[in-house]
C-alpha cells in the first residue's frame, strides 16, 4: 500500500511515513551506479560525534580510518538563510556556506504550480537561475549545530571578506545587531528586498583562496562535461517520447511477459564455450577474436558493464520491492546508453510475484537458478559486471545469528572464488568502466586489480567479518567503521535506524534523499502508485522538463582538474571544491581514495605491508586544506 492512499494522510500537514526498505534498495540500486554511494549517505544522514584533532585538521598526518571517522560523523542539518543570502544563485550561496566550513546540498523553499498551489520544496542543487529568497532554508552538511548556526548568523556587513575569516572569528560567529533588525522584518518587505539585496549583498568577497585564479569565480555559463557529480544535469538529446513513462521520470517499455525476459541457458553455454576456443593470450596480452553468432537467440549472450543481482529466495520468500532498486538505474536523467543492463539470478517462481512492478523498465533479464552456483554467475560474464549485489530473503527465522546471513556470505566467498580463477581470463574493469591492462604487470598485482565489485546486504552487523575475511582485526569495531562498509562493499539494515532520527530533526531529510535517489517525489507519480497503478508511456513532451534535474555520479579528478599532475601548489579539497562548483555547478560531496594511498600517508603504518589492489575508501567531507591524489575520484 502506498502511504498517499492512508486516509487521513496529508503531506501538507507534515505527515511523513518512511519505508526502511525502500530506502535501502533505493540506496543499493544507486550504489550500482556511483560506487560508495550507500555508505557516504547513511553516514550523512547518522546521529554521532567525532572530537576534531586541530592538529590534524592542518597535516596530513591522518590515520586513515580515523580521517574516515570524521566524514562518517557528518550530520545534516536545516537552516534558514538569513538576509546576506537573499538574491543570490546557488553557486554563490554554496561558495559563502563553504568558506563558512560548511557545505550546502539543497535548499527547501515555496513554489507554486500551475495551479496556484503553493508548497514546499526540496531542490537539491537546483539550476543557475534558482535565487535565495526570504524564508529559503538550506540542507547543511557538518560536524555539529555550531557550525551550522554559522549560516544562520552571517552578516555580510560584519563579514564582507568571507575568503579571509579567521578561524577564531569563525568559533566567535554570533547573533549580531543586523541580525537583530531582520527578525522585525515582516515577510512583505523581506520579499521586496529581495531585488535590492542583489545589489546590495555584492560587495561580499568571495576568492577562490588556494585555487587557480586563471579561471573566474562564477561563469556567466558552465563549461560543458561528460558527466556530473552532484549537479544539474548536461543537456540531455531529444529522445523518442515512448521512451519514458507519464510521470517524465523514469524510461519506459511496453509491459513484457515474463518469459521474455528469461534468458536462454543454452544459448549462454554455447557463447561460454565459443569465447573460451577463441581466447588466445600472446605475449601477455588478452585477445578475443570476432565474436560468434548465436542464431536464434532472442537475448543478449554476451554481457559487460552490467548490474547482477543474487537474490537468494524461493517460493515462500515474501516480496521485497525490487522496483525500489531499480526506479534510481532507470531515471530518465541519465542518458539512454548510460543505463546498465540488469540481471536478477534467482528462483523464477519468486520473481513473478514481483514482475508486473518492474516489466515496464528496459535491459532487465532473469537467469533462473541459483545465485550459489558460481557457474550460473560466470555464464552472464560476472568477471565483466559494474557491481554485484548479494541480498537474500532466506534464513531470516534462522534463531542462531550467524547462520541468518549464511546464504548471502557464501555466495560472497563464492564470488571472491572465481575473482581468483579467473584473474588470468577476465577483462580487467576499473571504476569507470573502461578495460586496462598493462603487459609490464606481473601476475600478482593483476590478479588484484581484477576486482569483482560487490554489495552484501547482512541482517546482523557482525557477520560482516566473514564478508572481507583479510580484515580480522576489525571484529570489534562497529559495523560503520569496518572496512567493507566504509568501502562500499556491504550494507546492513542497522544503518539505516539513522534515518529515523533525522527525519525527526529534520521534517524534509527524507524526501531530500529521494531527491537525490530517483531526481525528485513526483505528485503525479505517487497519485499513480496509491491507486495501484503502474507506469504508463509518456503522451506530452513538456513532461520531458523532469529530465534536466539533478544527479549523483562518480568522476575522475583529473575531468574536474585537468592538470593536477603538473601544477606547483598541492590541489587541496578546498581547491577542488571551488574550481568544481564554478566551472561545471557542481556539488562536490567527498572523495573515494584508494586505501593503499591512505595507508601510505599513515605515519604509523609499516611501509612493507601496503595493500594494493583497486579498493577505495569513502571519505565525506574531507579537511579544507587536505591534499588531493591523482587517482581520487
Amino acid at each position: 500500500m502506498n502511504v498517499a492512499s492512508i486516509p487521513g494522510w496529508s503531506a501538507k500537514d507534515g505527515d511523513e511515513i518512511i519505508c526502511i526498505a525502500e530506502l535501502k534498495l533505493g540506496l543499493i540500486g544507486m550504489s550500482c551506479a556511483v560506487p560508495g554511494f550507500s555508505t557516504m549517505m547513511t553516514n550523512i544522514f547518522r546521529m554521532s560525534a567525532y572530537k576534531t584533532r586541530s592538529a590534524q585538521e592542518l597535516t596530513q598526518t591522518w590515520l586513515w580510518r580515523e580521517l574516515y571517522h570524521r566524514g562518517a560523523a557528518m550530520e545534516m542539518y536545516l537552516e534558514e538563510l538569513p538576509r546576506a543570502f537573499h538574491g543570490k544563485s546557488f553557486t554563490e550561496a554554496a561558495l559563502i556556506c563553504f568558506k563558512l566550513r560548511v557545505m550546502m546540498l539543497a535548499v527547501e523553499m515555496k513554489h507554486t504550480d500551475e495551479n496556484g498551489n503553493t508548497r514546499m520544496i526540496v531542490d537539491v542543487a537546483p539550476k543557475a537561475d534558482c535565487t535565495i529568497i526570504y524564508g529559503t532554508r538550506a540542507f547543511i552538511v557538518c560536524s555539529s549545530s555550531d557550525d551550522s548556526k554559522r549560516v544562520k548568523y552571517y552578516c555580510s556587513v560584519c563579514y564582507p571578506d568571507v575568503d579571509r575569516l579567521t578561524e577564531i572569528q569563525l568559533k566567535r560567529m554570533k547573533k549580531c545587531r543586523h541580525f537583530m533588525q531582520e527578525i522585525v522584518v515582516n515577510d512583505i518587505a523581506a520579499e521586496s528586498q529581495v531585488s535590492f539585496g542583489k545589489e546590495k549583498h555584492t560587495s561580499t568577497i568571495i576568492r577562490l583562496a588556494e585555487g587557480d585564479t586563471r579561471y573566474p569565480l562564477l561563469l556567466s555559463e558552465p563549461e560543458p562535461t561528460d558527466s556530473v557529480s552532484l549537479a544539474q544535469s548536461e543537456p540531455l538529446i531529444e529522445e523518442s517520447l515512448s521512451q519514458f513513462d507519464a510521470t517524465g521520470m523514469f524510461y519506459f517499455v511496453p509491459p513484457r511477459p515474463i518469459e521474455e525476459a528469461v534468458l536462454n541457458l543454452d544459448s549462454l553455454r554455447e557463447r561460454r564455450l565459443a569465447f573460451r576456443r577463441q581466447n588466445t593470450i600472446k605475449n601477455g596480452n588478452f585477445q578475443l577474436n570476432e565474436k560468434p553468432k548465436f542464431i536464434g537467440a532472442k537475448h543478449p549472450v554476451h554481457f559487460q558493464d552490467h548490474v547482477i543481482v543474487c537474490l537468494h529466495a524461493d517460493t515462500s520468500s515474501p516480496t521485497i520491492g525490487l522496483r525500489n532498486f531499480v526506479m534510481p538505474l532507470r531515471a530518465s536523467s541519465f542518458h539512454r546508453h548510460e543505463l546498465p543492463t540488469i540481471i536478477f539470478v534467482t528462483d523464477l517462481d519468486y520473481i513473478k510475484n514481483e514482475w508486473d512492478m518492474i516489466s515496464t523498465f528496459p535491459d532487465i533479464y532473469i537467469l533462473n537458478g541459483s545465485p550459489s552456483n558460481p557457474y550460473n554467475l560466470q555464464l552472464i560474464c560476472i568477471q565483466d559486471s559494474r557491481q554485484c549485489v548479494i541480498m537474500s530473503t532466506l534464513d531470516r527465522e534462522n534463531q542462531d545469528t550467524y547462520l541468518v546471513d549464511k546464504s548471502s556470505v557464501l555466495c560472497t566467498l563464492n564470488i571472491r572464488q572465481i575473482e581468483m580463477k579467473s584473474a588470468g581470463f577476465a577483462s580487467v574493469m576499473n571504476l569507470t568502466g573502461q578495460n586496462t591492462f598493462d603487459i609490464n604487470t606481473n601476475q600478482t598485482m593483476f590478479l588484484l586489480q581484477n576486482k569483482i565489485r560487490t554489495i552484501t546486504t547482512l541482517t546482523i552487523d557482525s557477520n560482516v567479518q566473514y564478508v572481507e575475511q583479510g580484515d580480522t582485526d576489525e571484529v570489534e569495531l562497529e559495523f560503520f567503521l569496518t572496512t567493507p562498509f566504509a568501502s562500499g562493499a556491504a550494507f546492513a539494515d542497522s544503518v539505516l535506524d539513522c534515518i529515523l532520527s533525522c527525519a525527526y530533526y529534520n521534517d524534509n531529510a527524507v524526501n531530500l534523499l529521494r531527491n537525490i535517489l530517483t531526481g525528485g517525489v513526483d505528485i503525479q507519480l505517487e497519485e499513480i502508485l496509491a491507486e495501484g497503478g503502474g507506469f504508463t508511456q509518456c503522451e506530452t513532451f513538456d513532461i520531458l522538463k523532469k529530465r534536466n534535474r539533478a544527479r549523483v555520479a562518480l568522476l575522475e579528478i583529473r575531468e574536474l582538474i585537468p592538470d593536477i599532475d603538473i601544477r606547483t601548489k598541492p590541489v587541496t579539497f578546498s581547491v577542488l571544491f571551488c574550481e568544481t562548483i564554478q566551472r561545471f555547478q557542481m556539488i562536490v560531496m567527498g572523495i573515494y581514495r584508494l586505501l593503499d594511498v591512505l595507508v601510505r600517508n599513515d605515519p604509523s603504518n609499516n611501509p612493507n605491508k601496503i595493500p594494493g589492489g583497486h579498493k577505495r575508501i569513502v571519505i565525506c567531507y574531507p579537511p579544507h586544506g587536505y591534499h588531493m591524489d591523482p587517482s581520487d575520484m
